[in-house]
């Protein structure tokens, strides 16, 4: 544990595939040192990282993390793994140093959709243009 900057229990929301890290959204169970906020985005490597072998949506993971200027981030083996490969040895002591977590709004899951915005445009455009040939028609 004193090699790593943050230890957490976590659940994972959301994985954005990327390249050359991936961007992991997790809801913060449980932090044991370092991580006071939750939610919590982590970066990991793209090919190499828990992400990519069991860890998945919905999955509780215990978390070993570095701090770095652009965030936290999973470092190349770190020994993260499921809440349930952990011996109840290491989650007993790993729960006598809980620290709390402050809980902040989630980001908002919907945000503005460009698409909608872009089509909204063409078909304004493209009632104005009809509407533009109707008239100059009815004028002849």
């Amino acid at each position: 544990m004193e090699h790593y900057d943050g230890v957490i229990l976590a659940s994972v929301v959301k994985v954005d595939q990327g390249n050359p890290s991936n961007l992991l959204h997790l809801e913060v169970i449980a932090s044991y040192k370092g991580v006071v906020t939750d939610p919590l985005i982590v970066k990991e490597n793209s090919t190499w990282g828990p992400s990519l072998g069991s860890s998945g949506t919905g999955g509780k993971y215990l978390f070993f993390l570095k701090e770095s200027p652009s965030g936290w981030e999973i470092p190349l083996c770190a020994p993260s793994m499921l809440e349930a490969d952990a011996s109840a040895g290491e989650l007993a002591f790993l729960s006598s140093q809980e620290i709390s977590v402050k809980r902040t709004a989630p980001e908002d899951p919907q945000p503005t959709s460009w698409t909608w915005i872009a089509l909204s445009i063409v078909i304004v455009g493209a009632i104005a243009v009809l509407g533009v040939r109707y008239v100059k028609k009815r004028q002849r």
